[in-house]
């Protein structure tokens, strides 16, 4: 299987939102990439996989509702989960439209560390089990495949071999009735 790491993309207009969020997510287990706006996100997003996509939500331009619209609004970038990043009010309009627009989880700033880094990591984690079942269901239906044709050929050569014994048999019964012929008409 694939040994690439996960990738994980951060999306945030202020880069020292981004360094706080790297800091915090540094890790082996998957590779961190960086979005300054919605659109280079986007652009980012029509390149690469991403296991989790940390959104900021006041961004100029497009805004992390508006981009992650746009990203739910694609078949292959529907299932990427998002986490928005927020120090918005913590009021129910504002989450509720957060979660309309495709989020799986809201982080307020200032966030806690531990927390958004064990969030990150489920998330990941399940990105690389699904990695690891398509790895696993392609395998199998190579093998089917090969067992398949392996099948395919051990059915013909059975056809094969059973039309020589049939042949065989035949021309053992008629050199039988021949010995059986000849040594009649020697008893005579």
């Amino acid at each position: 299987m694939d040994q690439a790491k996960a990738k994980v993309l951060l999306v945030d207009d202020r880069p020292e939102n981004l360094i706080t969020l790297e800091a915090a997510l540094i890790d082996s287990k998957y590779e961190l990439v960086f979005a300054n706006s919605g659109e280079e996100a986007l652009r980012y997003i029509l390149q690469n996989e991403f296991a989790v996509i940390l959104l900021d939500v006041q961004m100029p331009g497009l805004n992390g509702f508006e981009t992650a619209k746009l990203i739910k609004g694609r078949k292959t970038s529907a299932h990427i989960p998002i986490i928005f990043i927020t120090a918005l009010s913590k009021a129910n309009e504002h989450i509720k439209e957060g979660y309309l627009n495709g989020a799986v989880d809201y982080i307020f700033k200032p966030f806690n560390r531990t927390i958004l880094k064990s969030k990150v990591d489920v998330f990941v984690h399940i990105y690389l089990k699904q990695k690891q079942l398509e790895y696993q269901k392609n395998t199998l239906a190579e093998q089917q495949l090969e067992l398949k044709y392996q099948y395919n050929n051990l059915e013909k050569l059975i056809q094969d071999k059973t039309k020589e014994l049939i042949l065989s048999n035949n021309e053992l019964q008629v050199t039988q009735e021949r010995f059986q012929k000849i040594f009649s008409s020697a008893l005579t």
